[in-house]
C-alpha cells in the first residue's frame, strides 16, 4: 500500500473545453504542480462529447521532467459500456488516441512519476480528425497525490 506523505493537487476543467482541429492545447483549469525529488500516484478523469468522425487525442506533459513514469489511458463508450482502447508508457510527452466512431466517451489517465526537475504536470487535448468540434466535458479531472 502506498503511503501518500503529502502534497494533493488538483486540477479542474470548470468549463467545456472545444477543440475544432488537431493541434494540443492545455485543457483549461488542469496543470498542477510537481516537485523535484518527490514522486507521485496521479489520476485523470475525463468525460468527452466528441463527434463520430472528429474523435480525440490526449496526451500528458508538462514543464516538469521525469526520473521514472508509468502511466496508462483507457477509454470507454458510455454508451455500450466498451472498452474503446488502451494504451500504456515510459514517457512523457505521452499521447493517446480515441479510435474514431464513439461520440458519448470516457477516458481515465492513471500512473506514478518520479519528479527530476520541478514544474507542472499537465493533459492537452485535440480533435484526432479535424471535424466539427470535439470536446473535453466540465468536471474533468487531472489528480496528483506525493507518495515520497
Amino acid at each position: 500500500m502506498a503511503n501518500f506523505t503529502g502534497g494533493l493537487e488538483s486540477g479542474r476543467a470548470a468549463a467545456q473545453f472545444d477543440k475544432t482541429n488537431t493541434t494540443f492545447a492545455d485543457i483549461t483549469g488542469i496543470p498542477v504542480n510537481v516537485q523535484a525529488g518527490a514522486s507521485y500516484f496521479f489520476w485523470g478523469y475525463f468525460p468527452c462529447a466528441f463527434t463520430a468522425v472528429g474523435s480525440g487525442k490526449f496526451q500528458l506533459t508538462g514543464t516538469a521532467t521525469a526520473t521514472a513514469i508509468i502511466c496508462s489511458w483507457q477509454s470507454y463508450n458510455n454508451a455500450t459500456g466498451a472498452n474503446i482502447s488502451f494504451s500504456q508508457a515510459t514517457w512523457m510527452p505521452y499521447g493517446f488516441n480515441i479510435t474514431a466512431g464513439a461520440t458519448d466517451v470516457l477516458a481515465i489517465l492513471t500512473g506514478t512519476i518520479t519528479v527530476n526537475a520541478g514544474g507542472t504536470l499537465s493533459i492537452q487535448f485535440a480533435q484526432l480528425v479535424a471535424n466539427g468540434t470535439s470536446s473535453v466535458l466540465r468536471g474533468g479531472r487531472f489528480i496528483t497525490m506525493q507518495t515520497s
